[in-house]
C-alpha cells in the first residue's frame, strides 16, 4: 500500500457499498482496512475528508468503529472544518459515524450543524448527535436539547438527553 494507492481506493468508495453488499466483497474491507492501517502508519490530511465521506450504511463489519483511529493522528483545526462538512453535505450513510467522531473533536463550530442533526429522522444518528452534543457541552447544547427532549419518542434517545441534561451545568 502506498498513498497514491490508498487516497484511490478512498475516491473510489464514497462512500462503501451498504453492509449487505459488502457481505459479497470481502476484498473491499480487506483493502479499506489496509488503507486504515496505512493512514494511521503515514498521516496524511488528504485522507480526512476521504475518510470522512466513506462510511456506508450499517457498521461496515466493525471497521468504521475503528477509523477514528485515524482522526485522532490529526489536530482537531484540520479534523473539525472537514467534520462540518461532512455532517452537512457527505452521504446520508456518513451522517451516524459522523456525528459519532464529532464526540471526540468537541468544538462549537460543530454546534449549528449538530443542532439540526438532533432532529433528525434516525434515531442513531439523534443519539449520536446527543452524545456529540453533551461533550461540547454549555448553555446552548443545553437549551437545545432541552427543547429536543420536549418532543423526543425513542425511548433510548431520551434516556441519553435525560443523562447529558442531569450532567451539564445549564
Amino acid at each position: 500500500m502506498d498513498l497514491s494507492t490508498a487516497i484511490a481506493f478512498l475516491k473510489k468508495h464514497q462512500p462503501l457499498p451498504d453492509d449487505e453488499e459488502l457481505n459479497e466483497l470481502p476484498d473491499v474491507m480487506t483493502a479499506y482496512d489496509e488503507t486504515r492501517k496505512y493512514f494511521l502508519e503515514n498521516p496524511d490530511p488528504v485522507c480526512i475528508k476521504l475518510f470522512l465521506y466513506s462510511f456506508g450504511k450499517g457498521s461496515g463489519y466493525g471497521m468504521y468503529q475503528i477509523i477514528e483511529n485515524v482522526f485522532w493522528k490529526f489536530d482537531p483545526e484540520l479534523v473539525v472544518p472537514e467534520l462540518v462538512n461532512a455532517l452537512e453535505f457527505g452521504p446520508e450513510s456518513t451522517l451516524y459515524w459522523n456525528a459519532q467522531i464529532s464526540s471526540n473533536f468537541p468544538d462549537i463550530r460543530l454546534l449549528p450543524i449538530l443542532s439540526k442533526l438532533v432532529n433528525h429522522n434516525d434515531s442513531d444518528v439523534r443519539w449520536a448527535t446527543v452524545v456529540a452534543l453533551e461533550q461540547i457541552g454549555g448553555s446552548e447544547v443545553f437549551d437545545v436539547l432541552l427543547q429536543r427532549l420536549l418532543i423526543e419518542k425513542d425511548e433510548g434517545v431520551t434516556y441519553f438527553i435525560e443523562e447529558a441534561l442531569r450532567d451539564m451545568p445549564n
